[in-house]
Formats: C-alpha cells, structure tokens, sequence
C-alpha cells in the first residue's frame, strides 16, 4: 500500500461483526496465505466492490462480489515508524 503504508508501519484494525456493513476506507483483507491492507470503494449501483491498491506493481480488483473478499475488518489507526 505505498506511499500510504511504508514496511514496518503499524496498524489498528477493527474487527468487522457479521452485520456490519463496509464503507469507503482502508481495511485488512485475507488472501490464501496472508492478510494485507487494501483501500475498498463501494459501488452501489451494481453492489460490488473494488478492492484497490496504492502500488503501481499491485493490481486493483474492480468490480468484485463483496461475498467473494474475506475483509478481516477496518483499519482505524496507522502508526508511522520514524526514524
């Protein structure tokens, strides 16, 4: 997620319940073997979803069942680390 995120920031995330329903935002996604933070984008006209990227070397998902992500829950804080 660079330049949003750097190796080594950390995150909060908030857990999402079965009935929460997702928003524009930053959130925690899990894929087959690891969790990474992508940014969502709601389409609700065709009630699907984009799951987004910040790195050109990443591609973004556009258009996306919201049943086919297994979103994890929202990032709500994000340290930077500073050295």
């Amino acid at each position: 997620m660079q330049p949003t995120l750097q190796n080594g920031d950390e995150v909060i995330i908030q857990r999402l319940r079965s009935h929460d329903a997702l928003q524009d935002g930053l959130y925690a996604v899990r894929g087959s073997s690891e969790t990474f933070v992508r940014r969502i984008a709601l389409d609700p006209t065709k009630n699907r979803i984009s799951v987004l990227t910040d790195h050109p070397a990443y591609p973004s998902w556009n258009g996306v069942q919201r049943k086919a992500i297994n979103v994890v829950g929202r990032v709500i804080w994000i340290g930077s680390q500073v050295w």
